[in-house]
């Protein structure tokens, strides 16, 4: 039996006050937008979106990575300089099973930057909490884009040079939007994360959070 959103996550968004988010499409463009118009993380904005909190799902144990000459001017490293590489979902946080897959993160981490208290790193360590639940500091999003529909898989859509080539999409996981930053707190920049959004997002809205909070931040930017 498919996953499925609890009934309180089920809002109609056809009476949607925002006519901008009648279609999956448009919803994805404005999502897209928001993003890159706040300074949030990544994990609370979709949370809004679809009105849940999210946890975190490990998809592959996390391993090193070198960074390249990009990679490393971001963070403010050197090239080569190694740091953690993670990758996971995120589901609502009632999800037990993990089957509705909302999101796929693949984040590089510098975690000598993090300045977390022990037990902190003991949960980031554990691998359920997303980074931007745990850490200060703020996020600016390098680009954000909706996905053709046609388009589903990494490999079709342009790619990002500041990131590596993330994990395929699995089968069913129709992604929607695509999404870069980095996170930094002082200046000091931590962490590069590229995100999928999957067309799941964007089927089921809360309405009223993205009528009162996410909608103001696109004063003067437009949907279109």
């Amino acid at each position: 039996m498919p996953a499925r959103y609890p009934r309180d996550l089920d809002p109609d968004p056809h009476q949607s006050v925002l006519p901008e988010l009648r279609t999956p499409e448009a919803r994805a463009r404005f999502l897209s937008r928001a993003l890159i118009g706040t300074t949030l993380h990544f994990t609370p904005v979709l949370g809004m979106w679809v009105g849940c909190r999210l946890r975190r799902l490990e998809r592959v144990a996390i391993t090193d990575h070198a960074l390249t000459e990009q990679q490393a001017r971001l963070l403010h490293l050197d090239p080569g300089t190694v740091v953690s590489r993670r990758e996971g979902w995120l589901v609502p946080a009632t999800d037990r099973r993990g089957g509705l897959r909302l999101a796929a993160i693949t984040s590089l981490v510098y975690e000598p930057r993090l300045d977390l208290a022990e037990d902190a790193r003991a949960l980031l360590a554990a691998g359920k909490h997303p980074l931007g639940t745990l850490v200060t500091g703020r996020r600016t999003t390098i680009t954000a884009y909706p996905v053709p529909s046609q388009t589903s898989t990494h490999e079709d859509g342009p790619g990002d040079p500041w990131m590596p080539a993330p994990l395929p999409d699995l089968a069913g996981d129709v992604a929607a939007l695509r999404s870069v930053g980095f996170l930094h707190r002082g200046g000091m920049p931590f962490a590069l994360a590229a995100e999928t959004v999957y067309q799941v997002g964007f089927d089921r809205i809360d309405v009223a959070a993205v009528g009162t909070f996410l909608a103001p931040l696109l004063a003067g930017i437009g949907v279109a």
